[in-house]
């Protein structure tokens, strides 16, 4: 007997495996195994399947996707089927590009703007992204540009972040047509 269960006489050995789950995910894994018919212990292989891999390294192949899966775990999820929990992406904002924007690309283009000593290289690659836009980020950049509310925020927010003599500063650093947009925008809010 092992910590109150009773245990099959000819089982000398096991492991223990547990999944934890919360809010969404766990509402999930509930919906699956009610209206898909797993059983539990196919389920958690199907879920280890598709998260976990132990694999033999190769001495010829660097790449550890291509080494094969140790047999003794291929024998223990017994050709399970791969269960994920992947959650659909939101779709993007305007809002939200600007952050990942600033987190993930704007160091680069500073760089990019040192290396050409002007805004040479900046221009350039605006054109080349909107001969790149597809109808949908055109569309969410039109809804964005017509919705003075919005645009609001996001100047606020910028103003907030470079303070108001940095925020005058980039406002006339730019041509005439933009800057009279975004006048309009602090008019009519």
């Amino acid at each position: 007997m092992a910590k109150g269960y009773n245990v099959d006489s000819e089982i000398k050995s096991w492991q223990r495996y547990e999944i934890q789950l919360r809010a969404k995910r766990a509402t999930q894994v509930l919906k699956i195994l009610a209206y898909d018919n797993y059983q539990l212990g196919e389920f958690i292989k199907g879920v280890l399947k598709a998260n976990i891999n132990y694999r033999i390294p190769s001495k010829t192949d660097s790449n550890k996707r291509r080494w094969n899966s140790c047999k003794w775990w291929l024998k223990f999820l017994d050709d399970a089927d791969e269960i994920t929990f992947s959650q659909i992406q939101p779709e993007p904002t305007i809002e939200s590009s600007k952050r990942w924007l600033e987190r993930q690309v704007t160091s680069t283009l500073a760089t990019m703007e040192m290396a050409f000593g002007s805004q040479f290289i900046i221009n350039y690659l605006l054109v080349h992204g909107k001969e790149r836009l597809t109808e949908k980020q055109k569309q969410r950049a039109n809804m964005f540009f017509n919705d003075m509310s919005a645009q609001r925020l996001v100047l606020d927010e910028i103003k907030r972040e470079l303070g108001d003599l940095e925020f005058v500063k980039l406002i006339f650093s730019m041509d005439e047509k933009k800057r009279t947009h975004l006048n309009r925008i602090s008019v009519n809010s």
